[in-house]
């Protein structure tokens, strides 16, 4: 049986190490190996009762959006992203994301 890895990215660990105290649990769903990470489709973002989300993951475009929302993702398609600053949203990287309280979509 292989060993459970985790990121290798460089980027995505000091990520993790910058967030790990304000955002606990978005930082342990970030540290987990990329088969283990689920990626969230804008419709499921839509769902969710938030303006301000965070996903730990991918965010893909399957589905609408009605609302302006903002959304903090490790990555975006090109048209998922086309589709949440369509609807008057905007979409950023985890990188940005501050002391803001946020809602983690998993």
């Amino acid at each position: 049986m292989p060993r459970p890895t985790g990121p290798t990215d460089p980027n995505l660990i000091a990520l993790i190490k910058k967030i790990r105290k304000t955002q606990p649990l978005l930082a342990r769903h970030l540290a987990k190996s990329r088969r283990a990470k689920a990626a969230v489709n804008v419709g499921r973002l839509e769902k969710v009762k938030a303006d301000t989300m965070a996903v730990p993951g991918k965010v893909l475009s399957s589905g609408k959006l009605t609302r302006a929302i903002t959304v903090y993702a490790w990555q975006f398609s090109s048209q998922a992203k086309e589709k949440i600053e369509k609807a008057g949203g905007s979409a950023r990287p985890l990188e940005k994301l501050s002391g803001e309280k946020v809602r983690v979509v998993i």
